[in-house]
C-alpha cells in the first residue's frame, strides 16, 4: 500500500502521518532499550530472550496487533475472532464439498474474493498446483485462499478484513484453515 493511499483511507494529513510514525518508532525504540538493559542485568531474561528469538515462531500478525491495539491504539479491534463466512456475506457460494485439508467452494468464474480477517500476508504463490495466498490473520489462524488470481498484493503487506485479494480463476475456491501447524475444521467457518 503506497503512502498517498493510506493516508486516503484513513483520512489523515501528511504532519498526522509523520507524528504516528515518529510516535511509533519512540515506542519501538524505549521498548528495544528496556529489553537490552534488563538483559544486561538479568541473566535469566537474557536467555529467555534468546529462547524467543532463535526458537520460537514470532506471529507478526499477533505483534501487530498488540502494538495497535495496547500500545498506541491506533485501531479498535473489537472482535479479532474469525467470523463465520456466510453470516457476514464476504462469501457467496452454491455448493462446498471437502478437498484436501479444506474446503472446495463452487461460485461463480472470477468471483472477487475478499479477506476474511485482518492479518499478514505471508505466502503468495503455487501450493497444491493452485495459484494460492496464504494470511496470517491476527487471531493466529493462517487461512489457505487457493485458485486465486492475487491483484497488487505483495508478502508481508498487512490487510484489513474485506480488503480484495483478487479473483477465482475459474469457479471454484479453495480455503483451509491452520492454527498452530494443524488443520482446522472449516465447518464452523463455512455455514451454507
Amino acid at each position: 500500500m503506497k503512502v498517498e493511499d493510506y493516508l486516503k483511507r484513513n483520512k489523515l494529513n501528511i504532519v498526522d502521518y509523520i507524528n504516528r510514525l515518529l510516535k511509533k518508532s519512540l515506542v519501538v525504540a524505549i521498548i528495544v532499550l528496556t529489553i537490552l538493559i534488563i538483559s544486561k542485568t538479568n541473566t535469566k531474561f537474557k536467555e529467555r530472550i534468546k529462547d524467543i528469538v532463535y526458537k520460537e515462531n514470532i506471529n507478526f500478525s499477533k505483534v501487530n496487533k498488540i502494538y495497535n491495539d495496547y500500545i498506541l491504539k491506533i485501531k479498535d479491534i473489537k472482535d479479532n475472532a474469525l467470523q463465520t463466512v456466510s453470516k457476514e456475506k464476504n462469501l457467496i457460494y452454491e455448493e462446498k464439498k471437502d478437498y484436501l485439508n479444506g474446503v472446495l467452494l463452487k461460485t461463480n468464474k472470477g468471483y472477487t474474493i475478499k479477506a476474511l480477517n485482518s492479518g499478514l500476508i505471508c505466502f503468495i504463490g503455487k501450493k497444491d498446483d493452485m495459484d494460492s495466498i496464504i494470511i496470517e490473520q491476527s487471531n493466529g489462524i493462517n487461512v489457505i485462499y487457493s485458485n486465486i488470481d492475487v491483484h497488487d498484493l505483495k508478502v508481508y503487506d498487512y490487510i484489513e478484513k474485506d480488503r480484495v485479494l483478487g479473483q477465482t480463476n475459474n469457479d471454484y475456491l479453495y480455503l483451509s484453515f491452520y492454527k498452530d501447524d494443524e488443520v482446522l475444521d472449516y465447518r464452523p467457518y463455512i455455514e451454507n
